[in-house]
């Protein structure tokens, strides 16, 4: 949701809408020796930057950046006034303030004072909403602008400001949730918090405040975990932060516990977003809940046998049919072998999808025919169907992996049974999400963090080196029957980029190798070589092997996702791991 506000200005020219976007990162203006001719935006939508340009470009150019994400603009003013000849205001300055408690340099013309020229104004959104957008009237010169603010969810719920009325207000808005909270002190109040959200796949990170003691760090295992309260103190300013989560977890007391006690606690909700108010220490804090997601359907195992079916005759077992179940739906089998005359017994797998099979005994005759077979599930032993003959009859034999279970059976003849093969998976309490695991990310600790999130696996790996290491990568993912395109990281130089491909899905990765150093001009070491190997080979190294050496695996798991931390070049790499899973099929 959005509030527009304004324009101001004058009625001349042709009226622009940019829209609203995700956020603004940078602006530039340009003025002629009487009024503001030019604006050009770099708007931030789902990950990708957008330019719009209103007026005529020409005369001096002014820019004014913003530490995107993490700082925003939160007010934009400047002045208008009318112009001789011209019969119509025109925007003559501009200025903006952002969450930092930042105010730019006056873009355009300024009094000697160091004020706005013309009739001043200063525009802000309801509760520090941040800039998304902006719209006006432009033509030869830009005759007029406004503002487009985010504006909270009337659906989420809404936790009043708690603290002082100092500092500069501003809003994060409202996210998925949150992955991570940094919190660092000044004095005994709390100077400093960092919020890192989630937003679909992606990593936005929200810092206020001033940054004087090294923060601590509440990290969250988004998204089966949750932050549903956050409880702090206030004493003039706020003093203390605790946050607590979905699964029963609770944060250490960042601060010091002094002052009144507040609670941002909603049964069923989530923490989503927090606004507030910051200068060198957190003023005051609000917050955002939204409902808790609904709980996920339980796993059922894919091709899991449910039901038995089984006939016995003088020449051994004559019929045998599995009922199985897929995808959440039952399938009656077929009737395998020749029909008897004997009633057909049924071997029910009691409670699926808590029980399933993982054993068969049997035994067969010197014709390969099946004479009895038993089965067993990881909670019962069914009967001895048929008969079981003496070691100088027939060749008994038994049809296991360990830990893993029966799906389906193969190879029946048209008479009686002659030797099945049998399909093994990993047991269904394996099949379930969480066996993603997030292993820890290696490098320097510089730039800001980020994380692609997990999927099926890893198709396509693009690296830019530069001078001294690896200064971007992006990866492209397979989800489903889709190919997801990551976000950038880091910045491409005119290096440009390297490929590694893999062959999906009959190839993936296994792990990551590189090396990370301090390198001249930059204050975090930085990644300076990466090297990517699959169950199939191992890439070139990409960048220079010197520095510290890292490699990133876990045994039995493949690769399904990365996150780091960059700037400008890549500090830090880390990756997310499955479990390989493996369809097992035994034939005697």
């Amino acid at each position: 949701m959005s509030e527009k506000v304004g324009p101001m200005g004058g009625n001349n020219g042709v009226a622009f809408d940019d829209g609203v976007f995700d956020g603004v990162k940078k602006i530039i203006i340009g003025k002629n020796i009487r009024n503001v001719n030019y604006i050009k935006i770099e708007y931030e939508k789902d990950g990708k930057f957008e330019i719009r340009e209103h007026g005529t470009n020409r005369g001096r150019l002014q820019e004014f950046s913003m530490d995107y994400p993490s700082e925003y603009i939160i007010a934009v003013g400047g002045g208008y006034d009318d112009i001789f000849g011209y019969g119509a205001a025109l925007i003559k300055s501009l200025l903006f303030k952002t969450s930092y408690g930042r105010t730019s340099p006056i873009l355009g013309h300024m009094t000697l004072l160091g004020n706005p020229v013309g009739k001043e104004f200063m525009l802000e959104g309801k509760n520090g909403g941040k800039l998304i957008g902006f719209h006006g009237r432009a033509g030869e010169a830009l005759d007029a602008i406004g503002p487009h603010f985010s504006v909270v969810d009337s659906s989420l719920k809404h936790f009043k400001l708690q603290g002082g009325n100092g500092g500069f207000a501003w809003d994060d808005g409202a996210f998925d949730g949150v992955r991570k909270v940094l919190v660092g002190r000044n004095g005994k109040n709390v100077g400093y918090v960092r919020f890192e959200y989630a937003k679909g796949q992606r990593t936005i990170p929200h810092a206020h405040g001033h940054r004087q003691e090294a923060p601590q760090e509440f990290a969250v295992d988004y998204p089966n975990e949750h932050i549903t309260s956050a409880e702090g103190t206030i004493d003039v300013y706020l003093t203390s932060l605790t946050f607590k989560t979905s699964k029963g977890r609770t944060s250490p007391a960042f601060g010091t516990v002094v002052g009144s006690k507040f609670v941002f606690q909603e049964t069923g909700f989530k923490l989503v977003g927090i606004y507030g108010r910051s200068g060198n220490v957190i003023d005051s804090l609000g917050a955002y809940f939204a409902p808790l997601p609904a709980p996920a359907p339980s796993q059922v195992p894919k091709n899991s046998v449910t039901k038995i079916y089984i006939s016995s005759g003088n020449g051994g077992i004559e019929q045998i049919k599995f009922d199985t179940v897929e995808n959440g739906e039952t399938e009656e089998g077929l009737l395998h072998g020749v029909k008897g005359t004997n009633v057909i017994s049924a071997v029910a797998v009691r409670n699926y999808p808590d029980d399933y099979l993982v054993y068969v005994e049997s035994w067969y005759d010197s014709s390969n025919v099946f004479q009895g077979i038993k089965f067993k599930t990881d909670k019962n032993t069914s009967e001895f169907f048929g008969y079981k003959l003496s070691e100088d009859d027939g060749t008994p034999f038994s049809l296991h992996v360990k830990d893993k279970k029966i799906t389906g059976f193969a190879r029946f003849a048209n008479s009686n049974l002659n030797f099945p093969g049998t399909y093994f998976v990993l047991n269904h309490s394996a099949l379930t999400p969480s066996t993603a695991k997030k292993l820890q990310a290696k490098g320097g600790n510089g730039g800001a963090s980020w994380d692609d999130g997990v999927f099926d696996g890893v198709k396509k790996i693009l690296v830019g080196q530069g001078n001294d290491g690896v200064a971007f990568v992006t990866f492209e993912y397979n989800k489903g029957t889709q190919a997801i395109i990551g976000d950038g990281h880091g910045k491409k130089t005119l290096l440009g980029t390297e490929t590694f491909e893999l062959d999906f899905p009959s190839e993936y990765l296994t792990s990551v190798e590189g090396y990370y150093d301090k390198i001249f001009g930059v204050e975090a070491e930085v990644v300076t070589s990466l090297t990517f190997k699959t169950n199939k080979r191992t890439s070139q190294p990409f960048g220079l092997t010197a520095g510290e050496h890292f490699e990133l695996k876990e045994e039995g798991y493949k690769i399904v996702g990365f996150h780091g931390k960059a700037s400008d070049v890549v500090h830090q790499i880390g990756v997310h791991v499955e479990p390989i899973f493996t369809n097992y099929r035994i034939t005697l």
